[in-house]
């Protein structure tokens, strides 16, 4: 058996394997407490590409669509949905009880115990490897993965269990441990190129352990050794590597071809697919970190870790000990564990950029926290076996005996002698108080309700749809819907008014063609169908609900469609009873988002998605709220319009991505009201705000330095076009043609304004030239019907004369 500590290990006890077997079935435990109502938001795209409900965008991740693909061709979607969660527990359960036994076999050689310390040292530090699994499981991206079943919580399991498995083998000398972690390595290399990193990782380990076991004064045994045997085991590691990898990347590729992907990324032929795979890998590589994740990645995680291992000889060689040692130790303890622990968010590192995750990879950021921990758990245990094997007076005696006949250095060691008693105490106290403070932060009741609401809308949204079969969405909860229709044995066709136009979505919404019209109407954007729909084939319309896009009757000068609470049904008559207990719902249903979001502070712990998405639901409920109100006080109903415009002010309250938005706008009026904006910022600022008034106030002073400035003149021309001042307007929107004489939007807003003034032959020739530059633009194309209607028009009043 392979040895690396210095002492005879205590025999195996009844109680450690029962411990080991219970920390799976605890971890599983305390997460099935919090099962989620619905999946989580990251992967409900994944979810309906296993479904077929759509191509997929990448190879990756192959492994994990696999498994989902196999799930639901042999059980109901229903059943997979709810088990997603207890997979994603279970995984989670097996990485946590693998990374304890890997800590439990590791620490105490790792320590390097002498003799007179060894068994005490051996149960103190494999306590302290139990006390790693709520570190563990309280790290953020970790908690996360449990949550449901996801990419992340996949490749975390392979990753903990490749570990698992390599340290068998630099523990026993197990060649089979050590195929089995090579093989598994070869498989996430192919999934992600943080495999490619660990191993590279562990190739340099394997050949600094076979160097380490050539020492005569290290006692490792390992067969590498044999020259015979290390040539003969690197021939078959590298093939064992390649077959894993060259298998993995033949399923992925025969996957995402099966899947419809080569069609809908316009890749062909061999070649395309390499080039998928390799643009697949490289972006996920770029888009894994930014440059300050990196750096405080580095900084907060690696550093901590390689300066704990740096110091642990010292820490445990009685001979090199130095008492500073350990309190370095203890102060890389305290940063890393409230790095780590779910009650201290400002301490997150990967969360300190306003604006976009420093870390959107959850797997590379889940691997730097578990070197977080294994630093935490390091010094924890070199501050137990100080506080609880070490005898200070037996050290100086030995090392100093002249100097203990002095008075003095009696007293120093006699002090802290003393102060041992103190340490056990805090040591102790330590490991029970890290566990109760980390889980107990991760209950995030306030995500749960906030998901329950999510799973509540998106509920009542296929409730009021009925069995309509078309939606036309925005494309936040798209998948979602798809997927839970599919749970439902319907087909739902979910085509966003936003989507943008390629391969891929012309696929998805394709599916929703009913004839050849509609197969060639829907290969443009789903809101030209949408209108298409509403002026020449209104009876399409019973077969679709919208959830946005009310802009668009508003626009056309159309009678707003009726709504039933959630959304709009556009081409039929809603049964008063059926309007009544949908808006009950809708009632309820808003009532609960703002009861949820009414304690004016979401847990710092909820997930940025999560937030994301439920301000999607208040806004939505807002906005419907809003529509409401304006059809009631048109109709007269008051007392009811007042009703619902109340409700959405509540619901505004609570929203804050709506509350960041009025703040970022009081600053911006702050700004300008003081002088500080420059006039080409406050342009840009009216022009991005689409605010013509607010623009032209900055485009004076600009144009009197630069009269044929195309923003100011563009800002001045659609301000006077607001006012009814066409003749001026006119005038700024010609000079815009100075310098940009292509721009469509100038040549169409010029056209409505030359229609203004009757210029019809001017208007139609600048609307063509829009026309030219955008030819799929239905703004455009309404632009030049509205001319030649206006040219018709005049046409016919002349003949009568």
């Amino acid at each position: 058996m392979t040895r690396f500590d210095f002492y005879e290990e205590p025999p195996r006890k009844r109680w450690e394997v029962l411990i080991t077997a219970g920390v799976a079935l605890a971890v599983f435990g305390v997460l099935a407490l919090w099962s989620w109502p619905l999946p989580h938001p990251a992967v409900w795209e994944d979810l309906a590409i296993a479904a077929g409900l759509r191509p997929p965008e990448t190879p990756f991740p192959g492994i994990y669509r696999g498994i989902l693909a196999l799930l639901l061709r042999s059980l109901p979607a229903q059943h997979v949905l709810t088990a997603l969660p207890y997979l994603a527990h279970a995984f989670l359960s097996l990485s946590a009880m693998l990374l304890y036994l890997v800590f439990r076999d590791v620490m105490p050689g790792a320590l390097r115990l002498k003799a007179h310390m060894g068994p005490l040292g051996s149960r103190i530090s494999r306590l302290v490897a139990l006390v790693m699994v709520p570190l563990f499981l309280s790290a953020d991206p970790i908690w996360r993965a449990g949550q449901t079943f996801s990419p992340t919580t996949v490749a975390l399991g392979l990753v903990v269990a490749a570990i698992y498995l390599f340290f068998i083998f630099i523990r026993r000398g197990s060649l089979a441990a050590l195929y089995g972690s090579t093989a598994l390595l070869g498989i996430l290399s192919a999934e992600t190129t943080a495999g490619f990193a660990l191993s590279l990782v562990a190739a340099t380990v394997v050949v600094l352990a076979v160097g380490w076991a050539s020492d005569p004064d290290v006692p490792l045994v390992n067969p590498l050794v044999d020259g015979l045997v290390r040539d003969f085991t690197f021939k078959r590691l590298t093939y064992t590597w390649m077959l894993a990898f060259g298998g993995v990347v033949a399923f992925n590729s025969w996957q995402f071809v099966a899947m419809g992907g080569m069609e809908a990324m316009e890749y062909q032929g061999v070649l395309g697919l390499l080039f998928a795979y390799f643009k697949g890998g490289w972006e996920a590589t770029r888009d894994a970190a930014t440059a300050p994740g990196w750096l405080f990645a580095v900084l907060l995680s690696a550093v901590p870790f390689l300066l704990a291992v740096k110091l642990l000889p010292r820490a445990w060689d009685d001979d090199k000990f130095l008492p500073y040692v350990v309190g370095v130790l203890f102060a890389v303890l305290g940063l890393v564990a409230l790095a780590s622990l779910s009650c201290t968010p400002a301490l997150w590192y990967w969360t300190w950029l306003r604006d976009r995750p420093m870390m959107p990879c959850d797997l590379l950021l889940a691997l730097f926290l578990m070197l977080d921990v294994a630093a935490a758990v390091l010094a924890l245990a070199v501050f137990g076996i100080d506080a609880c094997c070490r005898n200070y007076r037996r050290i100086a005696q030995q090392q100093f005996p002249e100097s203990m006949q002095f008075e003095l250095p009696r007293q120093m060691v006699d002090s802290l002698a003393r102060a041992r008693v103190w340490r056990k105490r805090v040591f102790w106290a330590l490991l029970a108080l890290v566990p109760l403070a980390t889980l107990p932060g991760r209950c995030l009741s306030q995500q749960r309700a906030m998901m329950s609401v999510m799973a509540d809308y998106a509920e009542e949204t296929l409730a009021e749809l009925g069995d309509r079969s078309i939606l036309f969405t925005d494309g936040s909860y798209d998948c979602l819907l798809e997927v839970m229709a599919l749970a439902r044995g319907r087909r739902l066709n979910a085509l966003s008014l936003l989507s943008p136009l390629n391969a891929r979505t012309q696929i998805i919404r394709q599916r929703a063609a009913e004839d050849e019209e509609d197969k060639a109407l829907l290969e443009n954007d789903a809101a030209g169908v949408l209108r298409t729909w509403v002026s020449a084939t209104p009876e399409k319309l019973k077969n679709a609900g919208v959830q946005i896009g009310f802009e668009m009757w508003k626009r056309s000068h159309l009678p707003m469609p009726p709504f039933s609470g959630v959304m709009a049904l556009p081409g039929e008559d809603i049964a008063k009873d059926e309007l009544a207990r949908a808006l009950a719902a809708c009632k309820t249903l808003g009532d609960t988002a703002y009861a949820v979001a009414d304690d004016k502070k979401v847990e710092a712990c909820t997930d940025r998605l999560v937030k994301h998405f439920y301000s999607f639901v208040l806004w939505r409920l807002s906005r419907l709220a809003q529509m409401r109100s304006q059809v009631a006080d048109k109709s007269g109903d008051k007392a009811q319009a007042y009703r619902e415009a109340a409700k959405a002010d509540e619901l505004d309250s609570v929203n804050a991505s709506v509350q960041k938005m009025k703040r970022d706008m009081e600053w911006l009026r702050r700004q300008s009201s003081a002088g500080t904006l420059t006039p080409r910022e406050g342009l840009v600022v009216g022009l991005s705000r689409a605010d013509f008034a607010f623009a032209g106030r900055y485009a004076a002073p600009v144009l009197r330095t630069d009269p044929d400035d195309v923003r100011a003149n563009f800002a001045m021309g659609m301000m006077y076009y607001n006012e009814e001042k066409y003749s001026r307007a006119e005038e700024h929107l010609l000079r815009c043609l100075n310098r940009r004489p292509d721009e469509p939007a100038v040549h169409n807003n010029l056209a409505n304004v030359q229609m203004k003034l009757g210029k019809l032959n001017e208007a139609e020739e600048h609307v063509r030239r829009a026309l030219a530059r955008l030819p799929d633009s239905d703004e455009v194309k309404r632009t030049l019907e509205r001319v030649l209607r206006l040219k018709e028009e005049k046409k016919a009043k002349e003949g009568t004369k």
